[in-house]
This record gives structure tokens, sequence and C-alpha cells, in this order.
């Protein structure tokens, strides 16, 4: 029995020493992180995608590919499925299949409300921005067609062109609760998609989609890490067979090739050695972790005086900083670009210390200091796990929308507290009882909030 035992050990530790040696800069086990890394943002959008059409969402059941999903609500306290929940505006979004005919969109005039259009390919990068910011109000007619599509663009169509077949398009629509809403729910209505071949077709009706109820609907990013090495990188060699790839791209597609990963290929873990599927799962667990570590290591770099954490990095366009779009994925999926939407969040006051509803605080914003957004600008709560927070006004943010009262000098202060403050309701964000994150959205940004000369004023405790 001891002898078994010391060759159990001997092997452990050989196992050990040659994954230490296979993580160097070229080894196996350091290209299959870097794999990972390349691939999960494909990945994630292909879960999402099956997610997503066959999910329920406000006041919008699955609908399948090629047609219109609209949310016609804003979350409430109760909204726990997504993180950091937005209620400034309302989303309709269209999954996009692009391998045979193309589409034809139609969004109607939209005039007095911020719109934004942003279409990501599979790759989570954005290949088209339209709305207040770029185009301004008026209609869209869009022709959007995958990378293989050639034909001729009827008149009156934009062509616009994904660099993948699969697409993800997401209009975001200005709205406040209240009347206003309904207003935006009448325009989101107006929205029209079809086959380019039937684009002339009224009487055209969409296929009736079947949910599929194979389809877990775990959250797509917990889906994706819990993978396991084969499961993952099998996956990934299936959507490369079907997903054009950058020819930047071209240096770490060959580097990963000899580990089987890439189009037409199989991936078989036991290939890499000793211990080869226990190993790679390893691999690709420590590398999720060291993925979410470095978001909190650039959040850390960018934090600007007062706390804030602002991320001004070009998202929506990562070229080869493929650790910047698997973060990004993993975060914040389906990111606009920087251009359209700026997001600072704090949690802690202008000395450092953890925002807590038991403390009342101000945010004061000097008359120039007003944050400079196009668009607009929302001052949003969330409590420690970055959900809104039940109050008695039913109160999630203060925007530039809202009807706030501003000082003789034309300065404005906000108070944050878990009870209103003495002068009232007016400007108060009620805050919960313990730790909470604030969360300044900033749609259109001025060019002084992109190239860091303006910044959010720290929040003062009373």
């Amino acid at each position: 029995m001891k002898k078994i035992l010391l060759a159990v050990i001997a092997a452990i530790v050989v196992a050990v020493a040659i994954v230490v040696w296979q993580m160097r800069d070229d080894g196996p086990f350091k290209r299959l992180a870097n794999a990972w890394i390349y691939g999960v943002p494909l990945v994630v959008f292909d879960v999402t995608e099956e997610v997503m059409i066959n999910a329920e969402r406000n006041g919008s059941k699955a609908i399948g590919l090629n047609k219109w999903a609209h949310v016609l609500d804003f979350p409430t306290h109760e909204f726990t499925e997504v993180v950091a929940p937005n209620a400034d505006t309302l989303y309709s979004s269209l999954w996009l299949d692009l391998s045979g005919d193309g589409v034809v969109v139609h969004i109607p005039a939209i005039e007095d409300r911020f719109e934004l259009v942003t279409g990501l390919n599979a790759w989570g990068n954005v290949f088209i921005s339209m709305g207040s910011r770029t185009t301004g109000s008026e209609p869209m007619d869009l022709l959007i067609v995958g990378p293989d599509w050639t034909g001729f663009t009827p008149e009156g169509l934009t062509l616009v062109r994904s660099e993948t077949n699969q697409a993800w398009l997401l209009n975001r629509l200005r709205a406040i609760p209240g009347p206003d809403k309904e207003i935006a729910n009448a325009i989101q209505k107006q929205f029209t998609v079809k086959p380019l071949s039937q684009y002339q077709n009224p009487n055209y009706e969409h296929p009736k989609y079947i949910v599929d109820d194979t389809v877990s609907m775990q959250a797509p990013w917990e889906q994706v890490v819990s993978m396991d090495a084969n499961t993952f990188f099998n996956r990934l060699n299936v959507l490369l067979d079907n997903t054009p790839t950058p020819i930047l791209d071209n240096r770490i597609l060959a580097a990963i090739r000899p580990l089987g990963i890439g189009p037409g290929l199989v991936f078989d873990a036991n290939e890499l050695g000793i211990f080869g599927e226990t190993l790679a799962n390893l691999v690709i667990k420590k590398t999720a972790e060291k993925l979410l570590q470095l978001g909190a290591d650039k959040s850390a770099q960018s934090k600007q005086p007062g706390g804030w954490m602002i991320a001004r990095e070009a998202l929506g366009e990562y070229g080869t900083d493929y650790p910047m779009r698997a973060y990004v994925t993993a975060i914040g999926f389906g990111a606009n670009l920087t251009a359209d939407a700026v997001y600072p969040r704090t949690t802690v006051d202008i000395d450092g210390v953890d925002l807590n509803g038991a403390n009342d605080y101000v945010i004061h914003f000097d008359a120039d200091e007003i944050p400079p957004a196009y668009g607009f600008w929302s001052l949003t709560m969330y409590n420690d796990k970055d959900f809104f927070v039940d109050n008695k006004l039913d109160r999630y943010n203060l925007s530039s929308q809202s009807d706030l009262k501003f000082n003789e000098d034309g300065s404005l202060d906000i108070y944050i507290g878990h009870l209103p403050p003495a002068s009232g309701e007016q400007n108060w964000l009620p805050a919960p009882e313990g730790d909470f994150t604030v969360m300044l959205r900033l749609y259109w940004p001025d060019v002084s909030v992109l190239n860091g000369e303006w910044n959010p004023p720290g929040i003062d405790k009373l």
C-alpha cells in the first residue's frame, strides 16, 4: 500500500511539474488559456442567443430569430435576472440569422427623445451604431446582411454588413415611467423586420416559433464558465467553422491549432498528456478567475478622484485586445461604444469610506460641472448586490429629465440616504439600509468625458 501511495504522489508531482513547464509562454497549457480568452466571447454570444430567443422578458414572449422582441416596461426592485439593470431606456432586441437572405429593418422617425441602435457581431464588436448621436431623428430603413451576401440593394434601403452571420441588434429608447412610457411603447410597436425577399409583402407573417424546452435558462456566463474543456473547445470549433475571423486573428489561430482548436478540428484534452483532461479543466477554471481579477485591477487603475471608477477604453472595438473583450463579455455583454455611453460608478464617498445607508450624503455639481451629455444623464442607486432598492417612491434613479430643483447659482445638489432629507423628496435618491453602489450614466457623452477632462465630483458625507 505504501508503495502505491508513493507512486501516486510521485505521479502527481511529475504532473504538476509538467504543467508548470507547459504553462511557460509557449507551453500548451498557456496556449490553452489564451485560446479560452480568445474564444469565450463567441461561445457566450451563442449561448446568450439560445437563452434570449427562448426566454420571456417583461411583456415580450420568446419569439426566435429575425423578429423583434420588445421590453415594454421598466424593471423594479424585484428584478434580479441581470445585475445593474437600467431604469432609463426601454429595450428592443433582434437576434439575427444572416446565413441566407438579408433582413430589412425599419425603425420610425424618433424625435424629442434619445435613441441608440447598436449592432454587434458574434465576436462582440460593434458593426453599426445609429441613432441620436450619429444619424439624428430620421427613420431608418436598413438592409442587414452577412459577410457572404451578394445582391442588389433596393432603392431606399441602407446596406449594413455584419462580419458574422450571427448578429444582435439592440435598440435603446429613452423613456420615463408614466404616460411617457406609453408613448415610447407605441414607437416600439412600429419597428418591423422582414426577409429581403418579403420586405414589400404587406401580408408577410413571421413563422411561429416553438420554444425549445431543452435549452438551459441558466445565465449564459454561468453556463459557459461551468463547461469542461472538451465541451467548451468543441463548441468553439463548431462556431469557428461558421464564423469568419479577422485577419488580425491569424497569429493566435495558428498558435492554438496544434491543440485541436480551430475550424474543422476536434479537441481532446487527453491529447495534452498525463492528466490532460483534469489539468485542462483546471486551466480554464483559473483563467476565468484571473479574467475577473484583470477587470478589478483595471478598475483600480482607472479610479478617479472621489472614488469613481470610469472605463474609457474603446469598448466595442477590441482589435487584438482579447482579454478586454473577454472581460467585457463577462461583466457587460452587449457593451456600447464609449462614444455612445460612459458609466462611472462608485462604492465609496469622497474620503474612500464605503457608502452605507446608515449615513446621509450629498453629491454637489457646480453649475459648470453638470454631467456633460448630449443625450441624457442619470444617477442610479443599487444595493450591495447591484439590484434596485425598494423604496416608498419606487424611485431608482434621478436624471436630467427628472423634476430636479437647482440652486440659484445653477448648481445642483442630489441627496442620498435611506430617509429623505429635511429639504424634501424632490432631489432625494433613496438608499438601502446597508452598503450600496451609485452609477452615473452619460449617454452621448461630451468629449471632455471621453478624454478625462471631466470627472464626477465625490460624494460627501453629511
